[in-house]
């Protein structure tokens, strides 16, 4: 009988160790080129997402697929899913569609300024600018971006495959692709650091279709599978690359203290 328990025992231990070792927690450092770093973290069915500089972060559940963007600095945070972002998407469509005719009248008044007050005015629009880019304009039949793999490497332990990103018969970026369970990474994290990371790319695509006009978003032309560990964006000089990755505990708490602040709901564009 003592020696069934010890085997009981010795069953139940092992079977806690790797229960523990598939969900070991993870913080990924990301390093971007002019100090736009960011960090990811994982726990469980959970991804985080926070960028330098920025005061919001970002929360992803991949079991219910609801993103959640916080803004502790207005105190409030807006939950959002797929559905809700094409909805989104194509209220953005309608109204760049009904504002033709005054952005057309905009555009031409601005073509006539001179470049300093041109300048100055397009970077008060920031984000718009690249929707209202091709509002009077036909959509542009975009081309499928084309990945050629070029090798495999380690990035902060990582093992990845390299791309090379062609668009338009232009090399507009390289990437380095996670495509499994590697380094601190275990399988389970790497399940959730993958749907999370395709949710933000999907958002990245819906965006750049929406936007008009070609995107530079290097998020937007990655079709392959796997976790990118390496980006460098050709045209517009950007990089990111995983600096470092650690597997100690997190707190829960760094996932739901955003339900302190007040919720909203996601504005519509047509209002």
């Amino acid at each position: 009988m003592p020696n069934k328990m010890i085997v009981i025992h010795s069953l139940l231990l092992v079977s806690s160790m790797i229960a523990n070792a598939s969900f070991a927690d993870i913080t990924v450092n990301v390093k971007g080129k002019n100090g736009r770093d960011s960090v990811i973290q994982v726990k469980g069915n959970l991804g985080k997402m926070t960028s330098t500089g920025e005061k919001g972060y970002l929360v992803y559940n991949t079991a219910t697929g609801v993103a959640v963007h916080a803004d502790p600095e207005r105190g409030t945070y807006m939950e959002m899913d797929e559905a809700q972002i094409n909805k989104q998407m194509d209220q953005a469509a309608a109204m760049r569609k009904q504002m033709a005719p005054q952005i057309k009248m905009m555009k031409e008044q601005m073509a006539n300024m001179d470049p300093a007050t041109r300048k100055m005015l397009e970077e008060r629009m920031g984000g718009m600018k690249g929707l209202l880019d091709g509002v009077d304009s036909k959509p542009e039949k975009q081309s499928m971006p084309k990945l050629t793999k070029t090798g495999s490497k380690k990035v902060a332990g990582l093992k990845c495959e390299a791309y090379k990103v062609t668009s338009a018969g232009k090399h507009v970026a390289d990437v380095c692709l996670m495509k499994s369970a590697s380094g601190k990474i275990s399988k389970q994290d790497f399940a959730t650091l993958e749907a999370t990371m395709k949710f933000f790319r999907d958002m990245a695509k819906k965006a750049s279709g929406i936007m008009g006009g070609s995107s530079r978003q290097v998020l937007a032309l990655i079709t392959e599978k796997g976790v990118p560990v390496a980006v460098e964006d050709k045209q517009g000089g950007d990089s990111h690359t995983v600096e470092s990755v650690s597997d100690e505990e997190l707190s829960g708490a760094l996932f739901t203290e955003y339900k302190k602040l007040k919720k909203t709901e996601m504005p519509s564009l047509m209002q």
